[in-house]
C-alpha cells in the first residue's frame, strides 16, 4: 500500500491515494542538529511503497536530491518524483520515531528518512513560492517554522551578491545600506560588502583574501556601482596615476584590490554578464557614470528607476517580491536624498579626493 505524509497538512497533496487500501499518515519533523527527526503517528504494520515529489518548477534543473543514495527515481523524465519499496513495518506501537543519522539500521528509518525529505522539500518549496498569493496559504505552517533552517540551503543554494562601490559621501553610503537591507531581506540572499560596519573586524584581519574568495565563488554575482570616484580609481589603474581619499580608510585599499579583481575576471571570465552588472544611482550627471572596462556587459542599470529589472538579474527570472514594497520605500527615498544633495553640491568630491 502507499503512504502520503505532509506536516502540517495532510489534506492538500494526498488525494492521489485509494481510500480502500492507501493512508494519510499524521507527522511533524524537526530539525536537530545535525540531523532531522521525524515522528510519524498511527503507522500500520504492512508493507509500503513511498512516493516523493517536490513540488518545484526548478526540478528540471536537478536542484533537488541530486545522487541520493537513500531513494531512486521513478523514471528518468521525471527528476523530482522518487519511490522506495519493500518496506515493512512489523510491530504496530502508534508512534515511530527516527533521525536521518542512522537511515540504514532498519527498514522503518529508510521509511521515517524518505517522509523526512519530502518534508523538507516541502518546507524549501513553500519558502520559495510564499511570495504568489494562492500559494500563501497551502502553506502556512512549514513556511513560518523553518524559514531559517539549514536544510534548505544545503538542498537549493542561493546565489550570493557582492555589492562593490567606492567610499563616497554621506547620503549615498546612507542609500547603499538601504540597497543592501533591500537585497537581503527580499531577495533571500546573503550580501557581502566592503563597508558593511559588522564586517569591520574581518575586513581589517583579512580583506584582500576576503574579497578573492568570495568574488571568485561560482554563486556570487557581482553588481558594480558606476559612480564619479570610482571612475576616478579605474582611470588611476588604466593611466598608472594613482589618487587617493583626503582622509584615508583601512578600507579602501581593499575595494581597491576587488575593483582591480573584477577588472580581471570581467576580461576573461566565460559568463561575465550574468556574473557581474553595472549600476548607478539617478542623479544630475549620471549618464556620464560609465567604467570603461565593464562596457563589454552593456546594460547599465540606473537606481532606483530599473530596480526590478537588477533584481530580475540578480535572481535570473521574475525577482521575489516578499516585503520588496516595505523595503524599497526606504531605498527609495535614501536614493532622492542622494540626488538633491548632488545636485546642490556638484563639487563635492574636490572635498573627499585628493
Amino acid at each position: 500500500m502507499f503512504a502520503c505524509c505532509i506536516t502540517g497538512s495532510i489534506t492538500q497533496h494526498c488525494n492521489w491515494l485509494r481510500q480502500d487500501t492507501d493512508l494519510s499518515l499524521q507527522c511533524s519533523c524537526d530539525w536537530k542538529e545535525p540531523h532531522l527527526e521525524c515522528t510519524f503517528q498511527d503507522l500500520p504494520v504492512g508493507n509500503y511503497c513511498v512516493q516523493v515529489e517536490a513540488l518545484d518548477t526548478r526540478c528540471v534543473r536537478d536542484t533537488v536530491w541530486v545522487n541520493s543514495s537513500l531513494i531512486k527515481k521513478m523514471n528518468n523524465s521525471d527528476p523530482c518524483v522518487w519511490e522506495i519499496c519493500n518496506l515493512e513495518i512489523k510491530n504496530e506501537t502508534g508512534r515511530y520515531k527516527a533521525t536521518t543519522e542512522h537511515p540504514k539500521r532498519s527498514p522503518l528509518s529508510w521509511l521515517m528518512v524518505v517522509f523526512a525529505m519530502g518534508a523538507i522539500a516541502a518546507v524549501c518549496v513553500s519558502l520559495y513560492m510564499r511570495a504568489k498569493k494562492n500559494l500563501i496559504q497551502r502553506y502556512p505552517n512549514t513556511a513560518n517554522t523553518l524559514r531559517d533552517d539549514g536544510p534548505c540551503e544545503n538542498l537549493i543554494e542561493s546565489p550570493q551578491v557582492f555589492l562593490l562601490y567606492a567610499r563616497d559621501c554621506l547620503p549615498f553610503m546612507d542609500a547603499m545600506v538601504e540597497f543592501r537591507n533591500l537585497l537581503e531581506r527580499t531577495m533571500d540572499v546573503k550580501v557581502f560588502d566592503i563597508w558593511d560596519d559588522r564586517r569591520r573586524e574581518e575586513m581589517d584581519a583579512n580583506g584582500e583574501v576576503w574579497v578573492l574568495n568570495n568574488i571568485s565563488a561560482e554563486n556570487t554575482q557581482v553588481v558594480v556601482m558606476a559612480t564619479p570616484i570610482s571612475q576616478i580609481f579605474e582611470n588611476g589603474f588604466l593611466s598608472g596615476k594613482k589618487r587617493g581619499y583626503l582622509e584615508p580608510d583601512s578600507r579602501d585599499d581593499i575595494f581597491l584590490s576587488a575593483l582591480h579583481t573584477c577588472i580581471r575576471m570581467t576580461a576573461t571570465h566565460s559568463n561575465r554578464c550574468r556574473k557581474f552588472m553595472v549600476a548607478r544611482m539617478n542623479c544630475i550627471g549620471c549618464n556620464e557614470n560609465i567604467l570603461t572596462s565593464f562596457k563589454p556587459l552593456c546594460t547599465i542599470y540606473s537606481l532606483p528607476i530599473h530596480l526590478d529589472h537588477l533584481l530580475s538579474h540578480i535572481h535570473n527570472s521574475r525577482p521575489l517580491q516578499i516585503g520588496v514594497q516595505r523595503y524599497e520605500g526606504p531605498f527609495r527615498k535614501k536614493a532622492e536624498e542622494f540626488e538633491k544633495y548632488v545636485s546642490m553640491n556638484q563639487s563635492y568630491i574636490e572635498d573627499i579626493i585628493n
